[in-house]
């Protein structure tokens, strides 16, 4: 297995997911968020990841961060959002690319804040850190 490989898999797949699941396709999803972006919106991206290995098998952890940005008076829509992102996410085993399948998911943590990085607009901003563990298909 060449490692960090997975990372492209899992990002690709969660991008693919969240595009194509009624919960989250009517919000603009992001890699990269372009400037003077519309409010709400998706980014998905910081990929980590870690090689582990048994005996008997071997595989990857990769750590995803789903954000979500929203400009409502209240953290609420930030929060509806992430919610309906990670279900999207762990409603099902992600389709994977590159020869890797997908064995376990969980979600590592959520947080909702308020977004101070431009102190004249109301922007909320949640993340959650999605954990995948995959292995190459046998």
């Amino acid at each position: 297995m060449i490692q960090g490989v997975a990372i492209e898999a899992v990002e690709r797949a969660a991008w693919d997911r969240l595009r194509a699941d009624m919960r989250t396709s009517s919000y603009s999803i992001f890699r990269h968020v372009p400037k003077a972006t519309a409010f709400p919106y998706i980014k998905i991206g910081d990929p980590v990841m870690s090689q582990k290995g048994a005996r008997d098998h071997s595989g990857e952890e990769i750590s995803l961060l789903v954000h979500a940005f929203s400009e409502y008076a209240s953290d609420r829509q930030a929060a509806e959002i992430i919610d309906k992102s990670v279900k999207a996410l762990t409603s099902s085993p992600l389709i994977m690319i590159d020869g890797y399948s997908q064995i376990h998911v969980w979600v590592d943590s959520v947080q909702t804040m308020r977004d101070d990085s431009e102190p004249a607009r109301n922007i909320y901003h949640a993340v959650a850190t999605m954990r995948y563990w995959v292995e190459t298909a046998s």
